[in-house]
């Protein structure tokens, strides 16, 4: 009699990441691996015509022992050849589904359902570079930062494959070198005040926004912060009473206070109007996940915005018009947008004394945002007199 059921659901909840993966078994093929992240997932060795095949039979604990021991038990050898690339990629989209809101999901199949429909239904282990690359080529024409984003996709569904016994060889990693490299440069901003002006009346205005994703395009030129700390912005952390949000930078690991302007304040209290109630302020509602990084994306370039201007761009408009235009010294203005200051004196000084002129500053850049509105919507209505 086989030696299996070595193991009891004790044991399986106690184990803990180690540096390196490792492997327990439960017997018959079944073993639980361990990832240095503390990720554990289901694989069954078996052989099928002869040859040693893996494959993979859930995340723990979504699976539990009982359930991978049913499916180690009926577990039907199929030849690896019968796994087609769609149902492969739809597998390890459900293995990352932890790590993807399910508007993200949808902007993934969105992006990859080109090479889908071409090679979907193809035998994951019989695809090659060949193949692949005329479908890659013809996406790039439409761009190519959304090419190479397909690539990164399908390695690393690729990775999982070969990881699961699946396929052998990852035909898109080798095609790293035969795509055109993404080229390096700032990010588009409009800096012309009458240009800023329009922008800011058309996201104040554009009825295809919802009222979060309106709101976080709002917020967004009053405190300039990198997009993503406003998308995962917690109200743990704003304080509308005292007119702060305090956050930690992700780059740097330190805190960053946010002096909010009147503008602001209203805004976040429209806001709480909606997703008061839940972790993120900028929660996707009825989900308590934060709102998808191409949300507002998808915003600017649906209207042509993003090709003069990006999310990130607002940075430096800021950085650049509370120089030119109001005259604030730059290291206030450094200091605010959180970038690191290179003498320490001068770091505990700017976290300090800098505070009370930084909220003077931030007042008086939505004053100016908003004049640059009022100034573009009189000069609208004077042109259709």
């Amino acid at each position: 009699m086989r030696d299996i059921n070595k193991l009891h659901p004790s044991i399986v909840l106690s184990l803990k990441p180690a540096e390196k993966d490792y492997k327990i078994s439960d017997g018959g093929g079944l073993y639980l691996l361990v990832k240095p992240n503390g990720s554990r997932y289901w694989r069954l060795n078996y052989r099928h015509e002869g040859k040693q095949k893996t494959a993979a039979l859930g995340v723990f604990p979504s699976i539990s022992l009982a359930q991978a021991r049913i499916k180690r038990d009926s577990f039907d050898p199929v030849p690896v050849s019968s796994f087609s690339l769609k149902t492969v990629f739809e597998d390890y989209l459900r293995v990352r589904k932890g790590d993807m809101s399910p508007r993200y999901q949808s902007t993934v199949y969105a992006r990859v359902s080109p090479v889908l429909e071409a090679l979907g239904s193809r035998p994951v282990d019989q695809i090659k570079p060949m193949d692949v690359l005329p479908v890659l080529r013809q996406i790039e024409q439409r761009s190519s930062h959304v090419v190479h984003k397909v690539r990164s996709d399908f390695s690393q569904c690729y990775s999982f494959a070969v990881a699961s016994g699946l396929a052998e060889v990852n035909p898109f990693l080798q095609l790293s070198g035969a795509l055109k490299p993404l080229k390096e440069g700032h990010r588009p901003a409009v800096l012309d005040p009458k240009q800023i002006g329009k922008l800011l009346a058309f996201i104040n205005g554009d009825p295809a926004c919802g009222v979060i994703p309106r709101l976080y395009l709002q917020i967004l030129p009053y405190v300039f912060t990198r997009p993503g700390e406003l998308r995962l912005a917690k109200w743990c952390d704003i304080d509308l009473r005292s007119k702060r949000w305090v956050y930690k930078m992700g780059k740097v690991g330190t805190d960053l206070i946010v002096p909010l302007s009147p503008q602001v304040v209203n805004l976040f209290k429209e806001l709480k109007k909606v997703t008061g109630g839940r972790e993120y302020a900028f929660a996707s509602v009825p989900s308590d996940r934060p709102i998808s990084d191409m949300t507002c994306t998808q915003i600017l370039r649906r209207s042509g915005w993003s090709k003069k201007h990006s999310l990130h761009g607002w940075r430096a408009v800021a950085r650049t018009l509370l120089v030119e235009r109001l005259r604030y010294p730059v290291d206030i203005v450094e200091q605010q947008l959180g970038h690191v200051v290179k003498d320490a004196l001068g770091r505990a000084y700017n976290r300090t004394q800098f505070l009370d002129d930084r909220a003077k500053m931030m007042r008086a850049w939505s004053d100016y945002l908003s004049s640059l509105v009022s100034s573009y919507s009189r000069s609208t209505r004077k042109g259709s007199e």
